[in-house]
């Protein structure tokens, strides 16, 4: 699908289900495990709050802010009629009086403060929430999407290579971690959530701190750079030194479990069998009694800022797969003997199953130690 087919697909729902309008909002905290409508259909993400008005006709219109954005939006947006302003909802206002009493969706309201939203509504005839519906549409992920996803798993794995070569005892958390952002922005990464932490025994993986890495450690790394708006993620263990026999055989575990569970992800099969899949090779290996919160949250999720689904990887995601959906998929887990271990890359489904967009760590990293 590209991002035309994905836009008739949409204005044909809405010619069905009768709506005249859409109003998709966007504030200006943007995060990659929650969808934004507003890049889903103009394929901008503003710096400060923006809106989208789409109407049944297919005229795309977009407001974003602050006003300086304007060239930048007119550059990259995937709208008919681009505006930048400081004050979104006074922008919108003839528009939206100019809709009268007709049929408008409402995509978004809480991304927007409660004061935008008041004086928004103050102004718009009356919206109705079509969240679920709206994102059930956007489903996966645009041929657009999936290009620049498979840029930015390069520049994860990039940028990786890059943190095993600079890590090594002695460093506070956060000077890898600005090392591997730095390295990362330099190869086009635009965005990136990381969390990066180290310990003896991880209890989780957290946000980088000033705690000095030591030899003996197990780095732990939630790698996840953005490229032209579509992000991926990488999770990965590093031991410094020599790692522990127990560590070692815990994160080939792992590596099975992420294999079982990429074998599963095929089309047509409900989300709760990839699940299922990664959690037999933990129980079969004794972990059963692990796989459950505190010792794992879920075992991956969607992706990017268009649209998150598949949703959450887990037991009672009923979701069936669908070719081009991207999620990542991570066996992370907590189990005694090792601490927590990070374990995951970025799959996208395709008609013969799925595909890793980077390479599957099936063994331990190390970094050496003069020590």
């Amino acid at each position: 699908m590209t991002q035309d087919e994905r836009l008739s697909a949409l204005l044909h729902w809405m010619d069905n289900e009768g709506w005249t309008a859409l109003v998709l909002l966007a504030g200006s905290a943007h995060s990659f495990i929650h969808p934004n409508p507003v890049v889903a259909v103009s394929g901008f993400r503003s710096v400060g709050p923006s809106a989208v008005l789409c109407r049944r006709d297919g005229t795309v219109t977009l407001w974003v802010s602050p006003a300086w954005e304007l060239a930048r939006a007119r550059s990259n947006a995937l709208a008919e009629q681009v505006v930048a302003t400081d004050d979104v909802v006074a922008a919108m206002e003839p528009a939206l009086r100019a809709l009268g009493s007709q049929a408008i969706g409402l995509v978004g309201r809480e991304s927007w403060t409660h004061r935008e939203w008041e004086r928004l509504k103050a102004i718009s005839p009356p919206l109705q929430p079509l969240d679920d519906a709206f994102f059930a549409h956007m489903g996966v992920k645009t041929a657009e999407e999936l290009a620049a996803a498979e840029v930015a798993a390069h520049i994860a794995e990039a940028g990786y290579q890059h943190l095993l070569q600079v890590l090594k005892p002695g460093m506070p958390e956060y000077q890898v971690a600005a090392a591997l952002d730095r390295k990362m922005r330099e190869l086009g990464a635009e965005d990136d959530f990381l969390l990066l932490s180290a310990s003896q025994h991880n209890r989780a993986v957290r946000a980088p701190g000033r705690r000095v890495i030591e030899r003996g450690d197990i780095l732990l790394a939630e790698i996840s750079p953005a490229y032209r708006g579509q992000f991926v993620q990488i999770c990965r263990s590093v031991a410094v030194g020599r790692p522990q026999p127990a560590v070692q055989t815990a994160y080939a575990c792992l590596a099975r479990a992420f294999a079982a569970g990429r074998q599963a992800a095929s089309p047509g099969r409900p989300v709760a069998e990839v699940a299922d899949a990664i959690n037999q090779v933990l129980a079969e290996a004794g972990y059963g009694d692990y796989c459950r919160p505190p010792y794992m949250r879920v075992r991956g999720h969607g992706l990017g800022f268009s649209g998150v689904w598949p949703g959450d990887i887990t037991p009672d995601n009923a979701t069936r797969l669908a070719p081009d959906a991207l999620f990542v998929l991570h066996p992370n887990q907590y189990l005694p003997e090792s601490g927590y271990l990070l374990c995951g890359e970025p799959v996208v489904v395709t008609p013969s199953g799925a595909r890793s967009m980077t390479t599957p760590k099936t063994m331990l990293d190390a970094v050496a130690t003069t020590a």
